[in-house]
């Protein structure tokens, strides 16, 4: 029965990852509760066959299971309901009602694993080459949702255009001016207070959407912006590194600091592009 305590710890695990996802995607959640459901189903089947080899009967030992299933349910509904009087001010005699040696196991991993997956990162899937060749479709990272002082070079998980959410660069900080320009050999730079930026992991500086050469709606958020734009306060321009196939502060524009939900600290699968930021 102790590993019953799974159910809280997993229910704990899958609400802090990003409510807006949806969480099956990411490998470490499938790992968890793949490892939870294989347990469960050696758990009880062990169960039913020492039954089995108590009772000797079919009829008796089902009955018997189903009574031992149902009280094993009830106590992880009354661990969670427990634990959840714990958290509430002033109700701290709830203590008695709980199983001690389940509520010593059960608090805290949960704690630790709500505080690592909350705070410390969380797992994202890339689901697009905007940010080839720096990351690829298909990398898993893990994002540092504690870090909140951004710098130019940062690759960060922000949203835009509602709950989309992107993993972009930050090229541009509060108050510069993010200008691009195309020169006549075709290629493309961007320039922040009329410096050329050094952008190294640009994946090809040739393969830049084409400016528009007359005026543009800057309300439209399909329509490729170059001219100089100043970044407002709290607010990051962002780019992928794969110009030519990015959606990006281009087109909607800088990201207000509140929408950026952490910064990329590593690609940690597949294996053979693990990298540290």
């Amino acid at each position: 029965m102790w590993g019953l305590a799974l159910f809280p710890i997993l229910a704990v695990y899958l609400a802090v990852l990003t409510p807006d996802e949806n969480p099956l995607i990411y490998p470490a959640a499938i790992l968890t509760v793949v490892l939870s459901l294989l347990y469960l189903v050696v758990f009880w089947v062990a169960t039913y066959k020492r039954l089995m080899n108590i009772f000797g009967s079919r009829i008796i030992s089902g009955i018997s299971f189903v009574v031992i299933f149902l009280s094993g349910i009830i106590k992880i509904l009354r661990t969670l309901f427990s634990i959840l009087l714990m958290l509430i001010p002033g109700k701290k005699e709830s203590y008695n009602i709980v199983s001690n040696k389940l509520f010593y196991v059960t608090i805290p991993i949960t704690i630790l694993l709500f505080v690592l997956f909350s705070t410390s990162g969380v797992f994202r899937y890339v689901d697009s080459d905007a940010m080839a060749e720096t990351i690829k479709t298909g990398d898993r990272l893990v994002v540092n949702v504690l870090k909140k002082d951004y710098k130019r070079g940062d690759i960060i998980v922000h949203k835009a255009n509602g709950n989309t959410v992107y993993v972009k660069r930050i090229v541009g900080l509060p108050g510069e001016k993010v200008e691009i320009k195309q020169l006549k050999d075709g290629s493309s730079y961007i320039y922040i207070n009329d410096k050329k930026l050094d952008e190294p992991y640009v994946k090809d500086i040739y393969d830049y959407p084409q400016c528009p050469t007359g005026k543009v709606d800057i309300t439209d958020n399909k329509v490729l912006k170059c001219a100089p734009i100043t970044v407002d306060k709290d607010c990051y321009y962002v780019v992928g590194d794969n110009r030519g196939q990015s959606y990006d502060s281009r087109y909607y524009g800088p990201v207000k600091k509140d929408l950026i939900k952490g910064v990329v600290s590593h690609i940690w699968y597949p294996i053979d592009r693990r990298e540290t930021f």
